[in-house]
Parts: C-alpha cells; structure tokens; sequence
C-alpha cells in the first residue's frame, strides 16, 4: 500500500464517513504506511461507531504495538477477542504479541543483569520478528540499539555499527543510537565519522551534559 492508494481511500473515506468498511481499510492503508498514530485515532473511531467491531480493537492494538506499547496491544487484542473468541486475526495477534512479550521480558532481564552475551542472544531473534510479522520501528530501534551495545562490549566494533545503524534508521532521533554507534566508530579508528555522530546526537540533546562531552575537541 502506498501513499497514492491512500489518497483515493482518503477521498473515498470523505464520502463515506459513517461506513465502518472504508474506515476499517482506511485504517489498515494507514498500518502498511506505518502511520500507527492516525491508525490509532482511526481505529477508536470505528468502535465509537459499532463497538463490536473486532477489527477495530485489532487495528488499535496493532497501532500500539506499532508504536512499542505492548502492554495497550494487548490490552485491545483481549478486548477484541471478549466480543469474539474466534476471530482469526485477532487471535494472531493476541499470540503473537503474548509469545513476543515473554521474549522480550527475558532479553530485558538479561540486558539489566549486564549479561552481554545472553541479552544479545536474546534481542537478536526479537529483531528478526521486528523486520518481519511485527513491525515496530520504536522497538526495533530500542532492540538494535542494545544489540549494538552488547557487540561492542564484546570487541566486535564493525557488527555494532551495522546494529546502530538499523537503530537510527527506525528513528533517526534516538541518541542513545548515535552515541554507541560514534563510540563504535572510534573503536574502529573511524575518528571522524565517529564525531559526526556525536555532533548529531548533541544537536538533539544539547542540554544532555553526557552527550556534550563526547563533543569537546
């Protein structure tokens, strides 16, 4: 689904405002293009309209894990399946989210113990799920930032670059990112890159005193 085919669904949507259908495709245009925060206004919308709608509970819950809140994903995905056990695509992604967020715990639990090698062993097959049935650039960014920690931390300078940059690539704000991939970049003798990096991240945060310093000649 592109932007042009979400143009027409748009117009369509304005000569139908009060069709659940439209709104429920509109909707799902709006998931494929990644845009999670209209999706989720469009999907208490349709509830608000028929508050039966299961696809309305599935389209805010996907919103929402779109967005990284796993805990109101599945908070809809429960709702939705309440009004309807048997719902096929809710129940995938009632399942998905639950076998996802037990993984997640786990990565988490590892990554506050400091264990480098079991955190990384762990963040690594969540982010194969976030590039394929679950896309999320806000945990996908969060996860590969950590992966690049872990890989640096474990002498591996040039994978935790590669890490970093999937990071800043699903969110080209996130500093942490930015910082661990300049720090990596030193590592590998890359002085001036590296500093580019800090530069960037100082120009997001420069009240951060942490991040202003690794940006003192």
């Amino acid at each position: 689904m592109n932007g042009k085919a979400l143009k027409h669904i748009n117009i369509v949507t304005r000569d139908a405002t009060n069709s659940v259908k439209v709104r429920v495709v509109r909707s799902e245009a709006l998931l494929a293009l990644r845009d999670y925060t209209t999706a989720l206004a469009d999907g208490a919308r349709i509830l608000r309209m028929d508050s039966e709608n299961v696809m309305g509970y599935v389209i805010r819950a996907r919103a929402h894990f779109g967005l990284g809140d796993l805990a109101q994903a599945m908070k809809h995905s429960r709702a939705g399946l309440q009004v309807d056990p048997d719902h096929k695509e809710c129940r995938k992604h009632y399942k998905g989210t639950k076998k996802f967020e037990k993984a997640e715990k786990k990565a988490e639990e590892e990554w506050t113990r400091s264990h480098t090698r079991g955190a990384l062993a762990a963040y690594e097959p969540l982010l194969d799920i976030l590039s394929t049935s679950l896309p999320s650039p806000a945990l996908k960014s969060k996860f590969s930032h950590r992966a690049c920690a872990c890989l640096r931390k474990l002498k591996r300078p040039a994978d935790a670059v590669k890490r970093c940059n999937d990071a800043v690539k699903a969110d080209d704000r996130n500093v942490e990112a930015l910082m661990e991939r300049g720090r990596a970049k030193i590592d590998l003798e890359q002085f001036e890159e590296g500093v580019r990096d800090f530069r960037q991240a100082n120009e997001l945060e420069p009240n951060d005193r942490a991040v202003s310093c690794q940006c003192l000649p």
